[in-house]
Order: C-alpha cells, then sequence, then structure tokens
C-alpha cells in the first residue's frame, strides 16, 4: 500500500445503503431520486391521514374534527374514506385465498341470528363505497340489505372501551350482572364490585 491519502469509491457513499430498520439495501444520490425510488405507498387515504394529523394537533375538537367527515343527517353516523383501492384489492385478494384454505376460521360473533340491539328504532340507510369507512354506535340498529349483484366484503371493527362498558351493559342499557364465561367475553374487565369514577363517554362526544 502507498503511503499517502486514503480513498474510496463514491458507490459506498451513494450505491447499496443497508437501512437496518426495513432491512433494505437502497441507493442515494438525492432526495427527489429516494422519496421516487422508495417512499412506500401508505395503504391510507390522505383524506384519513388529514383527519389523524388533525386529531393529533394542539388545536383538535369535535367541531373542527366534524369538517373532515361526511355526517348522516339526524343521525350520530359519520362516513369518510379510509383504505386506497388497491390495498382493498390486495385484502380482497388474501382473504378470498384463507377463506379457500384448510386453516381453521373463526368468526366474531352471532349477532346476524341472535343479536338484541337496542337503542334507537330507525333505520338510516347508508350507501357503502369501496375503501369508506362508516363510524356508528353499536346501540344504532344497523343491518346489511341483500346483496342483489357481485359480492360484498366487510371490515368491521369494535371499539370498547372497558373503563364505559363496565358501568354500563351496551345490550340492556344496566349496570352489568358480570358472570363468568368463555373466552374473551364482551369487554367488561372487573371482577368484583369495584370504584366506579368519573369517565366520559366517547360516544357522547360523536
Amino acid at each position: 500500500m502507498s503511503a499517502g491519502a486514503s480513498y474510496s469509491c463514491a458507490c459506498f457513499y451513494t450505491e447499496n445503503i443497508f437501512i437496518a430498520e426495513y432491512q433494505l439495501h437502497a441507493s442515494f444520490t438525492d432526495e427527489q431520486q429516494f422519496t421516487r425510488d422508495y417512499e412506500r405507498e401508505s395503504f391510507l387515504t390522505e383524506e384519513f391521514l388529514e383527519v389523524v394529523r388533525f386529531c393529533e394537533s394542539p388545536n383538535a375538537s369535535l367541531e373542527g374534527l366534524l369538517d373532515y367527515v361526511r355526517s348522516v343527517p339526524g343521525k350520530r353516523i359519520y362516513c369518510f374514506p379510509v383504505f386506497v383501492p388497491e390495498f382493498c384489492r390486495d385484502f380482497l385478494e388474501e382473504l378470498e385465498n384463507f377463506e379457500k384454505s384448510l386453516l381453521e376460521k373463526g368468526r366474531p360473533n352471532t349477532m346476524n341470528n341472535y343479536g338484541v340491539p337496542s337503542g334507537e328504532r330507525r333505520y338510516a340507510e347508508v350507501e357503502h363505497t369501496i375503501g369508506h369507512g362508516i363510524l356508528h354506535r353499536g346501540q344504532q340498529v344497523h343491518g346489511a340489505l341483500p346483496v342483489t349483484s357481485g359480492e360484498r366484503w366487510n371490515l368491521i371493527i369494535w371499539m370498547r372501551a372497558s373503563s364505559i362498558r363496565n358501568k354500563q351493559c351496551p345490550m340492556c342499557n344496566k349496570v352489568p350482572q358480570l358472570v363468568e364465561t368463555m373466552g374473551e367475553g364482551d369487554g367488561f374487565t372487573m371482577t368484583k364490585k369495584e370504584d366506579r369514577g368519573e369517565t366520559v363517554d366517547v360516544c357522547t362526544l360523536i
């Protein structure tokens, strides 16, 4: 090795850069190139991300949030874009493959056959749009009209707050009388009479 300055090829600083967090070897020449080649597309819509950013901002408020969603007149039902079409397509493909497989499949509940919903008694018909979410209280009477053509797939997410559910059962609207059950139950967490401190029912905010 000759004496003097040491050198490396410039590619050491622009090519095959390993990003451990993503287990990815990347190339970098400038920010525009890197963004174009490696920015991962979000499966969430920009409209939904705007809602998230607003809710995380110091200026978040219920009144401001309602500007980002579409409300069903006279009902506490809200609609907004959630998933991009590409994600919906890929997700359905994965679900169809799973349904065709021999893997064990569990079903979330028996509400379709045995549910006894309470609360409001009038239906509000809401048109479903691919990738859009519908937010409503579980006590809002809800159902699905028959499919006349094609297929219908729904992704249903239950948002349960045990601190609220422990104070009032959503089925009978009374203080829950707890009995042991199999599995995880329905979100109740008390095993004995507990201090029922003040809580805020988030459902009253929407």
